[in-house]
């Protein structure tokens, strides 16, 4: 007689909840929690480091008009931000 497959777990079962995660929020392990006042006291009494107005930087060369084939040309932008350029027939 051949055994029924065992049941998929629940979704829930099977997804770690990381350590830094707790009732809805995020933390920062090992950490005491900061509220209101001290967050205005750290905004007010902080040493801000010089930031540059302006920072001399050469250009990357030119982008193709047009990408080849199957290509795609990747550009980064920013942070967080990419540049697509897909293969246009």
């Amino acid at each position: 007689m051949q055994e029924s497959p065992a049941a998929p777990p629940d979704i829930a079962e099977s997804c770690a909840v990381p350590e830094h995660f707790r009732d809805g929020h995020f933390f920062n392990p090992g950490m005491p929690a900061h509220g209101l006042s001290e967050f205005l006291r750290w905004i007010t009494n902080r040493k801000i480091g010089y930031w540059p107005q302006w920072i001399p930087s050469t250009p990357g060369p030119k982008p193709p008009d047009r990408v080849a084939g199957d290509s795609l040309r990747v550009t980064f932008v920013n942070h967080a931000t990419v540049l697509l350029h897909p293969h246009q027939p």
